[in-house]
């Protein structure tokens, strides 16, 4: 049966496979799922308060049985087996010195007593206490201290939501006691550890705890667990708390569980531990700490604000999260306030520090602006230092938020959540806060999750407004009104209710005491249960849930398959651990466990403040032009590999691993936590029996060959999660550009309609430089300003002959372009006043712009740098090919008498008197300057007509390109010459081009044997030995801006031009036979050209509806002149 791919609506994925002949017909789009409510949880919250009861009655009838067992005993009996152990396990003590002094200043201790009384005799223990009292390090000490007092053994185990947070609290608490970390006290995240056999304090993160206690199935393990910070209520923290709650209940158990937070919800955990028999509530305690601040804390709202800040207020509603730009203005003008705030209250003598919370990256860059303008108009002679915190800022811009400042500059931190608790700057005085956040939210239609722009909740607006009063009184300014504050939730929306099921419905099934629902419905916001149904369905559809439970269909359960296990395995996302199954199918697991570990680790490149394009360009360039997260992952880690196994960064003389690092946006950090992960999980899979196959039998492909096998890998790994491009209306989008080549045109909006375009050259190209270096910049009278980029590779951001492009047919520097839109890189061009700037272009332009001036008049100039390219009449050409860089881009000559003369011409022009040849002066040494420079070849030097590509002052070097022949060349700047006068005067420096650029027509690079999209040098090789410096015939396809498409036919096989070319076999055609290419559809502007190139061959008449002319590369390079300064500029 033949297949081919058909659009089925509603579909996830682009299409399916079906039987040509099968109708596309009653296939209607898939309706959401409706929501099944958690009505489903009241059945297993019964199930526990009966379990209770039958505990209750379990635990008394156990009671009256010892009574009777200890008279009945007598006093010769044996002594209990773990009694002796108990013995043997608490003369650890005796290994350790428990003298230390304690800081009278923390609060916790005042509550010690009632804390240990309450541990003692509660089974739970809630301990509520602000920030910084000492909870999370001086109650596991107490016990420690308890039990070591009374010669009784403890296994204390404390959870942080953080790794980080586990190994610094362990360090903190060892430091304190003069222990070393590993002994009586550790800790233990997902890829660290450091303990030992006398351990009795172990800090480790929720998911460690959790693993334990699901390979455990019971408490026994640990005499304390300390679960911290659990007002964050992460996925993992839930799950923890359901499973804690479930193993209370086995008969016997007497581990001691103690709740701890600043910002608890303390009713609601309450009530979760809570519990009820025959009618009785049996409660656990909750200890409160006071809350109060060392000093007074201000809270203002935007009510406060309106009668003594000269600025209109933005309007925000609930339903609406969001910042409004007055919103970062009124930021600003806050913080030049306080300059006048410091004066009256430390008499300028101190500048406290402001926080301001900002929910995103792009938020912090618009603030930053907004704070730069300020202080430039500001009349404080006050200094700022802004220091922007964010994941993904490097980390030599994170520690200047620690560093104190000079006593004239204000330290201004820019952060998001992460401020919340992870760090405590001392100086903080101000805190701004805009009460926004971003929380990853799962689509309930689609499964996909994202991060998505949220009201704060009251609970992190409190901890946020904690960062200040500690060391001196504070102000708090929240940009919401009061009204608007109190409709805010208490508590941010826990993960379980938002986020991804997955992984939490792998840890239930391999808890194996109920169905998921069972064990999720327990949780203490139970999850609506359609989404445990898409859960459940997406794990099917992954292969790590069999379609049944016990032999039986379960749209709400499914038995646990290897691909189950291995994923539950893994201590990362399912779809990453399907990544690494898939790999070990297709031989490639080495390369597939280096990506899963680079996407969990996240932030493997850096991108520094306000840089976001240049290591958007370097992401690029890692992922050798695929566009691919994954593959620019694999190459950077493999190439840093190398380098640290070669001893390359040691070597004297070269480059240093962080000079290294910071040049290529690549974070060391991060690296290194990839390289710890790759172990763990290649020594899980080691223990489940997944092995790469070595040997004989082991699969070696090819560098193309696996590029296309990782592609393969990717796509099945990821499933159904594809971004689907929609179809492109070229015809709409050359529309949109005036006739322009939308695959390298972009185009800008609101220029001001009464100013001359080209006078502002100079300073828009400015903006776009590091997209790529050749580009022009047109105008059509309208607020358009069109800007067209060099599709010839010439950049010199990416200097490659081998024709690569991203992935499609768009230009890498048109990739760059958009890439500065979705950043919201502000374009900001300084003007003249209208009658300035008309008389000022009208000096330089004279009668070369048209009667409005603002565009190039093309009635009125002979175009120039045109190349003499075939009208539409001509159909096939005799060439000769100069240069090669790929099938997809080479140059030739028209092979003709008339051309040849031309040649000889310039040639002897140039040469005559090589000696009188001036060196080019340094105010041309620019893109686009035109220049003579020598080449050499077969020991014979000439001179030869070039354009500047790219200049490099660092190196002092242009890379140059010969518009004769096609070809590039780097050169030292000062081996460049000018053109003489007479040669100016004869028209030699003005003569169009004699190469005309082209491409093989019809045609791409085979996506089988060139995965990556470009030319393969073997392709190349075969190409240049068929046509480099030979004759052919060249059947024109279109001619569309300066390019031409042919198809090309060998000369020896045709007996002349004017034969039928349709009796013989084209080179396109015997490329494609060789597998090196495949058919490929014309894009639209070429497939109209070759339309009326059609037309023209049937009605010679319809030559005369079109114009024959081209524009020039760059009218307004012939203009020498200096754009407007900034002062003379009064507008913007």
């Amino acid at each position: 049966k033949q297949f081919q791919k058909i659009k089925i609506e509603g579909g996830q994925t682009d299409g399916h496979l079906l039987f040509a002949e099968t109708p596309n017909k009653g296939i209607k789009r898939i309706m959401p799922r409706k929501e099944l409510g958690k009505s489903y949880a009241r059945k297993y919250q019964e199930e526990d308060e009966m379990e209770d009861i039958l505990l209750r009655k379990v635990q008394e009838k156990s009671s009256n049985d010892n009574d009777i067992l200890e008279v009945a005993t007598s006093i010769g009996t044996m002594p209990n087996i773990s009694d002796l152990l108990g013995d043997q396990m608490t003369q650890v003590y005796e290994n350790y010195s428990f003298n230390h002094e304690i800081d009278p200043q923390l609060l916790i201790h005042t509550y010690k007593d009632e804390i240990m009384e309450e541990i003692e005799q509660n089974p739970v223990v809630i301990i509520k206490g602000p920030t910084g009292c000492g909870k999370t390090t001086q109650v596991p000490q107490y016990i420690l201290d308890s039990c070591r007092s009374n010669n009784v053994h403890c296994n204390i185990v404390v959870t942080q939501p953080r790794r980080i947070a586990a190994m610094s609290i362990a360090r903190r608490v060892c430091q304190e006691r003069g222990w070393n970390i590993g002994s009586l006290v550790g800790y233990q995240v997902a890829l660290e550890k450091e303990k030992s056999d006398d351990t009795r304090l172990l800090y480790c993160t929720s998911g460690v705890l959790l693993q334990i206690l699901i390979g455990k199935q019971d408490l026994t393990n640990f005499t304390h667990i300390i679960i911290d910070e659990i007002h964050e209520r992460d996925n993992e923290t839930d799950f923890l708390l359901i499973v804690v709650k479930k193993f209370l209940r086995i008969p016997g158990n007497r581990t001691k569980i103690i709740l701890m937070s600043a910002t608890i919800n303390t009713d609601k955990f309450v009530n979760y531990f809570t519990k009820r028999i025959n009618g009785l509530k049996l409660e656990p305690p909750v200890i409160e700490l006071q809350t109060k601040t060392n000093f007074p804390v201000q809270y203002y709202y935007l009510d406060s604000l309106v009668d003594r800040i000269p600025i209109t207020m933005p309007l925000l509603k609930l339903a609406e999260p969001r910042i409004e730009i007055n919103g970062y203005e009124l930021a600003a003008l806050l913080v030049e306030v306080f300059h006048t705030i410091d004066a009256i209250e430390h008499e300028a003598k101190f500048l406290g520090s402001v926080l301001i919370f900002l929910p995103g990256l792009h938020e912090i860059e618009v603030m930053y602006e907004t704070l730069e303008k300020r202080l430039s108009k500001s009349k404080n002679k006050e200094k700022w230092m802004l220091c922007p915190l964010h994941s993904t800022v490097t980390s030599d811009e994170q520690i200047k938020v620690f560093q104190p400042t000079p006593r004239d500059t204000r330290k201004i931190i820019l952060a998001t959540n992460i401020a919340e608790s992870s760090i405590t700057v001392p100086d903080v005085k101000y805190v701004i806060d805009f009460c926004l956040m971003k929380i990853q939210i799962q689509e309930r239609e689609t499964s996909y999750s994202s991060l998505q722009l949220s009201w704060a909740s009251k609970s992190q607006a409190i901890q946020r407004a904690g960062r200040v009063g500690r060391v001196m009184p504070g102000r708090v300014y929240r940009l919401v009104s009061q009204n608007l504050y109190k409709n805010f939730s208490d508590d941010c929306s826990p993960e379980i209710l938002r986020c991804p099921l997955d992984t939490l419905i792998l840890k239930a099934k391999e808890l194996d005491i109920g169905p998921p629902s069972a064990i999720l419905g327990r949780a203490m916001d139970p999850p609506d249960l359609s989404n445990i149904q898409t859960n459940i369905l997406n794990l099917k559809e992954m292969g790590a849930l069999l379609l049944t439970a016990n032999e039986v269909y379960d749209e709400f359960d499914g038995d646990l398959t290897f691909i189950g296990k291995v994923m539950a395995a893994l201590p990362i996302d399912p779809f990453l651990s399907k990544l690494i199954i898939i790999g070990h199918m297709f031989s490639c697991v080495e390369e597939c466990i280096i990506m899963a570990c680079a996407i969990a680790v996240k932030s493997l490149f850096s991108t520094p403040f306000k840089q976001q394009l240049e290591a958007y360009n370097s992401k690029l360039r890692w992922a050798n032009y695929s566009a691919s997260d994954p593959i620019s992952y694999l190459s950077a880690y493999k190439l840093w590999r190398y380098k640290v196994t070669s001893g390359q960064f040691k070597r004297s003389g070269g480059v240093g691993e962080d000079n290294w690092a910071s040049k290529y946006f690549i974070q060391i950090k991060s690296l290194k936590e990839v390289v710890r992960l790759e172990t763990e999980i290649t020594s899980r899979l080691k223990r489940i029996g997944l092995i790469p196959t070595v040997g004989a039998n082991k699969v070696k492909w090819e560098d193309h060959e696996l590029a296309l096998i990782l592609k393969i890998v990717l796509a099945g790994a990821f499933y159904p999660n594809y971004f689907l491009r929609n179809q492109i209306d070229e015809k709409e989008a050359v529309k949109v550009l005036g006739g322009r080549d939308p695959f390298t045109t972009v185009y800008l909006s609101n220029f001001p309609s009464n100013q001359p375009g080209p006078l502002y050259i100079d300073a828009i190209k400015q903006y776009f430089y590091h997209c790529g270096s050749n580009m022009s910049v047109s105008f059509d009278g309208s607020s358009k300003v069109y800007l067209i980029f060099d599709s010839t590779y010439r950049s010199s951001i990416d200097r490659d002959t081998s024709g690569r492009r991203a992935p499609g047919t768009i230009s890498l520097a048109l990739y760059r372009a958009i890439k500065m839109r979705h950043l919201q890189i502000p374009i900001t061009i300084s003007v003249l006043a209208p009658l300035d700037a008309r008389k000022r272009a009208t000096e330089i332009f004279g009668d070369s712009l048209s009667p409005n001036i603002y565009c190039w008049n093309k009635r009125k100039s002979k175009p120039v740098n045109q190349t003499l390219l075939p009208g539409l009449g001509t159909t096939v050409l005799p060439v000769v090919i100069t240069h090669i860089n790929s099938p997809g881009h080479f140059y030739c000559h028209i092979n003709d008498e008339a051309m040849s003369d031309r040649h000889i011409w310039i040639n002897m022009q140039l040469n005559h008197q090589p000696d009188s040849l001036k060196k080019l002066s340094e105010d041309k040494w620019k893109n686009g300057t035109k220049c003579i420079a020598s080449f050499t070849e077969e020991g014979h030097s000439a001179y030869y007509r070039t354009t500047i590509s790219n200049v490099d002052m660092k190196t002092g070097t242009a890379q140059i390109f010969y518009i004769d022949y096609g070809n590039e060349l780097e050169i030292k700047l000062d081996e460049l010459k000018d053109y003489p006068d007479q040669l100016i005067e004869s028209g030699v420096r003005d003569e169009p081009p004699l190469a005309i650029e082209c491409t093989l027509a019809e045609i791409q690079p085979s996506a089988r044997l060139n995965p990556k999209g470009y030319w393969s040098q073997d392709s190349v090789t075969v190409f240049s030995s068929y046509f480099r410096d030979k004759r052919c015939i060249a059947l024109i396809y279109s001619v569309v801006g300066n390019v031409m498409a042919v198809t090309l036919f060998k000369h020896d096989k045709l007996d002349r031009v004017g034969c039928d070319l349709s009796h013989h076999l084209s080179f396109n055609h015997e490329f494609i036979e060789q597998g090196f290419a495949e058919m490929a559809e014309e894009p639209y502007l070429s497939r109209e050209n070759h339309v009326m190139r059609t037309m023209a061959q049937k009605s010679p008449e319809s030559l005369k509806m079109y114009s024959p002319s081209y524009l020039p590369d760059d009218p307004y390079a012939q203009f020498q002149f200096e754009p407007p300064s900034e002062k003379e500029c009064q507008t913007k």
